[in-house]
């Protein structure tokens, strides 16, 4: 399944978010599921330090592919996606200062 490695902690692909993206959404596991399923597999590490990993990885995405640079049509699912990601997939990391003054609420890479 999706969870067995949890790629989107280790390797932050824009595949990665796109995939837990879909789960969620489609209500196959919650938020607070995947982050348990997570745990279990992972039970000397910290959800939170995981989290702000997720972040980092996102503000990569964003650095390399801002808003500006994606096709004016993908936008607005893009940059919802990447809210989603801060506010819901992260929500208790995503309250901690930021490393960098960039913005990473533009999109997510499809």
């Amino acid at each position: 399944m999706l969870w067995r490695t949890y790629p989107l902690v280790d390797r932050g692909a824009p595949r990665d978010f796109t995939d837990i993206h879909a789960v969620v959404t489609a209500n196959i596991l919650s938020v607070d599921e995947a982050w348990a399923i997570w745990q279990l597999r992972n039970p000397r590490l910290d959800v939170e330090q995981a989290k702000a990993q997720v972040l980092k990885h996102l503000e990569s995405i964003a650095a390399r592919r801002p808003l500006d640079t994606i096709a004016v049509e993908q936008r607005k699912t893009i940059g919802e996606a990447r809210r989603w990601f801060r506010e819901e997939l992260t929500r208790d990391a995503a309250r901690r200062p930021r490393s960098s003054g960039e913005d990473c609420g533009s999109e997510l890479d499809p």
